[in-house]
């Protein structure tokens, strides 16, 4: 009885230990079905770092990655921390312009698992069996294209899908609550207040009889808007693909918000886990802000 009660114990420990490592690595795109308030249709979170999807339009979050660890390793460790008294925020959103009313979101690849949110006292926003999904395809944000939205490590990679007889130029947009701009080597760099996200150089191409054809893309800055130039031209009558990668390549840090503080088992061989998670609301306004520490804190369990 003894052993058994201890084997028990141990997987007591690893089904904690899976459902934690799994909380660090599903970072799908959560359907908003009213569990949130605020008006976006999907949330992404990553290290130190939230993505809201919009319509027509993206909202990128992410706070100061490394002090934000140090601030959660002190709290598990139950010890002072000596940081800063409020946490440094930065949102903004790119904001495609002149996009379609009428685009409309295809959800691909929804998770096995589900997610049930209890938030606040208001029953009606106590939403089960929600859904994360892998990819999302925006679909017509102009007329004859999608904008297809995927993670990519860390990182978001998003592909503008043109249709034969679809219009490239109509795809043009502006980035709200940035503090610079600039082209270099190709790329595109946004400067926050937490520093550099770099669009790197759009690669973009056309399948045809022969394979894959590389299509010369390049940014252009218009004023403050961007939209992409193909200076050999393309064949028209076939579908081309615009293909770039947004790299948070300052915005490092955390890449964990939440600890297991228990676990169990029942009769059946279910596991149970049970913790404590920290997250930040939606951005009310783009730009530079600062934060109490704690922000939202809520309980987690795990089947």
């Amino acid at each position: 009885m003894a052993f058994i009660k201890n084997i028990k114990s141990i997987l007591s420990l690893v089904v904690l230990f899976l459902i934690a490592q799994y909380n660090l690595i599903a970072q799908g795109f959560v359907e908003n079905l009213g569990q949130w308030e605020e008006p976006f249709y999907f949330k992404s979170s990553g290290p130190a770092s939230q993505l809201f999807i919009e319509k027509n339009a993206i909202l990128f979050h992410a706070w100061d990655g490394e002090t934000w660890s140090e601030f959660l390793e002190a709290a598990h460790d139950r010890k002072p921390f000596s940081g800063p008294e409020k946490l440094q925020h930065h949102a903004y959103r790119m904001k495609f312009l002149g996009a379609n009313e009428k685009s409309f979101t295809e959800k691909l690849y929804p998770s096995v698992h589900y997610l049930n949110y209890f938030i606040g006292n208001d029953e009606s926003r106590w939403k089960s069996g929600v859904r994360e999904y892998e990819e999302l395809i925006i679909r017509e944000l102009y007329v004859g294209i999608d904008l297809r939205i995927k993670k990519h490590g860390h990182n978001i990679k998003y592909d503008l899908i043109v249709k034969p007889g679809a219009d490239v130029k109509k795809i043009r947009w502006k980035y709200e609550g940035i503090q610079s701009l600039a082209l270099k080597e190709g790329n595109l760099e946004l400067e926050t207040s937490l520093g550099k996200a770099v669009e790197l150089k759009p690669f973009a191409f056309q399948e045809s009889d022969g394979g894959k054809k590389e299509i010369r893309c390049v940014y252009k800055i218009k004023k403050s808007e961007i939209s992409f130039e193909l200076p050999e031209g393309y064949d028209s009558s076939r579908e081309l693909v615009i293909d770039p990668v947004l790299i948070f390549s300052s915005f490092t840090g955390a890449t964990s918000d939440n600890w297991g503080y228990t676990a169990t088992y029942d009769n059946q061989g279910n596991g149970y886990a049970g913790g404590i998670a920290f997250g930040f609301g939606y951005p009310l306004s783009a730009g530079a802000f600062s934060n109490q520490f704690w922000g939202r804190k809520s309980g987690h369990f795990g089947k």
